[in-house]
């Protein structure tokens, strides 16, 4: 069975992470799945996927040529449209469902929308322009799609309305390979440069607005100022790690604060962390906050982001309008917790929870299986 899968890239990110994990897991026998991207960037995710067998098709983005997109779209599927029994649609916005169209005029058995997110900021002055086309959409994919998917309750909501019924499926992670690992500390420690008796406060994600990391600096500039044994780890990149970097200095924080970049060593990184900070202006359901809690990790996260993902204690919400003082202090509150925590003994239920990825894997399987014929 070949699937289609659009996204808008394979830059790394969660939706790209998840992916890359279901076809390493699914059975490459029965499955094949090959994505419609619109960004060419050749990025190691793209190279990992296709080491797996899976072809990457290229079409203009529609910020470049709209019509021009469009005519690809309309070309490829006309093409190939024999090929394909679904094409999964990974999106956090319906600002355009010409896909969705093409799909359905030329007959694809399923055609699948997956929600990835609780909300979608474009540039100001095109926000409401883009949730009016978003609201118009929802009522329009209803008769086109045969499956719609979220990764939480929020998710669903933002997307499809509170009113039309979606399917929520988990996002997986490896759950075996995200646990705490005392020796995993201690390497990764003194690779890093960071004292075994230093508190490492520490996030996971592209630098973008919506991750806020500018926030995260204000609150470990705070915590600093009384715990002056703490460092900041910030793993990821994106387009405003130069006006990260200029805060860190601005904040005389260059020794204290190590920009990772992209790491493919996750696991080990979460060993090193005392608490993850997670202020995200909104997401949909945040893979890292699940390998996080496999790995025990204390974590304080903004109330925006859906209460399904708290699977243990060790997850605390707190509201974006509280300032970076009452995060800091809700930081050093959280620690002194937690201090005596075991982490490599503590049960965090992610694989009761059905997070694991083999089960996760079962329930892809039912979606591209169910009403084929």
């Amino acid at each position: 069975m070949k699937i289609l899968h659009y996204v808008s890239s394979l830059n790394y990110g969660g939706i790209q992470k998840m992916l890359l994990e279901i076809y390493k897991n699914i059975d490459r026998t029965e499955y094949h799945f090959d994505f419609l991207i619109s960004d060419s960037e050749q990025t190691k995710i793209a190279f990992q996927l296709k080491e797996l067998g899976a072809d990457i098709f290229y079409i203009t983005p529609g910020r470049k040529n709209i019509f021009k997109k469009k005519k690809e779209i309309k070309r490829f599927i006309s093409n190939h449209k024999n090929e394909y029994t679904a094409v999964h649609i990974h999106t956090s916005l319906l600002s355009e469902i010409f896909l969705i169209k093409i799909a359905k005029r030329k007959k694809i058995k399923k055609i699948i929308i997956h929600s990835h997110s609780s909300s979608s900021k474009n540039d100001k002055s095109f926000q409401r322009f883009f949730e009016l086309i978003h609201k118009i959409n929802r009522i329009r994919i209803q008769k086109k799609v045969t499956d719609k998917i979220a990764v939480s309750d929020l998710a669903g909501k933002w997307m499809y309305g509170e009113k039309n019924s979606f399917t929520i499926l988990k996002n997986p992670i490896e759950v075996s390979k995200f646990l705490y690992n005392i020796d995993s500390r201690v390497n990764m420690r003194k690779k890093l440069g960071i004292e075994k008796d230093e508190i490492v406060i520490g996030h996971i994600g592209r630098i973008i607005d919506v991750k806020n990391q500018k926030f995260i600096i204000k609150i470990f500039n705070q915590f600093y100022k009384n715990n002056t044994n703490s460092k900041l780890i910030l793993i990821g990149d994106g387009s405003k790690r130069s006006e990260i970097e200029k805060m860190i200095i601005e904040f005389s924080l260059e020794e204290k604060v190590l920009l990772l970049g992209m790491r493919d060593d996750i696991q080990n990184l979460l060993c090193v962390m005392d608490i993850m900070v997670f202020p995200s202006l909104y997401e949909g359901f945040p893979i890292t906050l699940l390998e996080a809690q496999a790995s025990n990790l204390p974590i304080i996260a903004s109330n925006v982001i859906t209460e399904s993902i708290k699977l243990s204690p060790l997850v605390k919400f707190l509201s974006l309008t509280e300032s970076e003082f009452v995060w800091a202090n809700e930081v050093f509150l959280h620690l002194e917790k937690y201090k005596t925590l075991n982490r490599g003994c503590f049960e965090n239920g992610l694989i009761e929870a059905g997070y694991d990825i083999k089960d996760v894997i079962k329930s892809y399987e039912k979606l591209y299986n169910t009403n084929i014929n």
